[in-house]
């Protein structure tokens, strides 16, 4: 018997551990190449789920899924040249006037506070001194650096200019044929399949849109939560256009590796450097709470949202953004809930 049991068991992992490498072959290596005729077919599944709901007479379905993905992609291009042109020239406009910034602020602050290091501490004289020179040396470079690269970085868009081109023409193209033609691929990939392969299709289908509402559903409470937090606390510390601010950066938040630090630590030690201590100081404590706050909340939001153990999240969360970047960390935790629901409900039966 217990010979019995262990041979099934070995089984069971040998079966788990084979599709884990699949499925990670697949994200890996396959996914990526089809990736415009995937981002055309959510496209096109957005596009028509919303204009199902809306009440048009006369006028063929077909026909306002066209008028609705036009208009899509008219409300696409106009935020981008909006709001991206808007973004890239003030990153451009900052890096560029960054090292001069820096040599008319922040140089004569390090100054000064060496000054009055140097004044109280007249035995430091010769440490300050060279440390002064090291540091704004350090610093000089880094900035040089810094603004060279981004400026670089943006002017370099153009390099890439023509496989950027030829992707959203393909996303394009492929999401005008999903949108038209998406009922007649699905009816015959149904027509291939067997009664428990389409019985298996149809859950997993409907767990992925549930699912995906659920998670979107949570990082807006996270988001929610981070602006909150982050209104209260630029309004207590007497920033302009507080709620602007606020708004803005806890949209960052919902990515893992940008997040809220991206502009808090800079405006830390931003103010740090310019001597105005009382609101650095009151920076790093809203980022502490908002840290402190992301990291207790999110496992547990987000294990609440979709039916999975903080912990699990926790672990789907770190691994897939090692795995597979920023996009891991939606997706792994999206194929672990739906395998765990495919399992409570015996569509298969891996875990008891």
């Amino acid at each position: 018997m217990n010979v019995e049991k262990r041979r099934n068991f070995i089984i069971q992992f040998a079966y788990l551990f084979i599709i884990g490498l699949i499925s990670f072959f697949l994200a890996k290596y396959v996914v990526p190449l089809f990736g415009p005729f995937l981002i055309g077919l959510v496209i096109a599944i957005m596009v028509r789920s919303v204009s199902k709901l809306i009440p048009v007479k006369g006028v063929g379905l077909r026909v306002v899924h066209i008028i609705s993905l036009i208009l899509f992609y008219l409300l696409l291009v106009a935020l981008l040249l909006l709001g991206g042109t808007k973004i890239a020239d003030l990153i451009r406009t900052f890096f560029n006037r960054l090292p001069d910034l820096y040599m008319k602020e922040i140089q004569p602050a390090i100054s000064n506070l060496m000054f009055n290091i140097t004044d109280r501490f007249p035995n430091l004289r010769e440490f300050a001194e060279a440390s002064y020179q090291s540091i704004n040396q350090t610093l000089l470079n880094f900035v040089e650096k810094a603004s060279n690269t981004v400026i670089n970085s943006l002017t370099g868009v153009a390099g890439t200019l023509t496989s950027l081109v030829v992707k959203t023409v393909f996303i394009i193209v492929s999401s005008v044929m999903f949108t038209l033609d998406l009922d007649r691929i699905e009816a015959f990939l149904r027509r291939q399949m067997s009664d428990r392969t389409l019985h298996i299709y149809e859950n997993i289908i409907y767990n992925i849109g549930h699912t995906a509402f659920r998670f979107i559903r949570a990082y807006l409470i996270i988001i929610g939560v981070t602006f909150i937090e982050l209104s209260i606390g630029f309004s207590i510390l007497g920033l302009s256009n507080a709620i602007v601010l606020a708004f803005l950066i806890a949209l960052m938040d919902s990515l893992p590796v940008i997040g809220t630090g991206t502009v808090m630590i800079p405006l830390v030690v931003y103010n740090l450097i310019l001597g105005n201590f009382q609101l650095a100081i009151g920076l790093f404590i809203l980022y502490a709470i908002i840290f402190v706050v992301r990291q207790s909340i999110e496992p547990k939001v987000v294990g609440d949202q979709i039916g999975l153990h903080p912990i699990i999240i926790l672990m789907c969360l770190y691994v897939g953004v090692r795995l597979f970047g920023i996009v891991g960390m939606f997706i792994l935790p999206l194929a672990i809930t739906i395998f765990k629901k495919l399992n409570d409900d015996k569509v298969i039966n891996v875990l008891r």
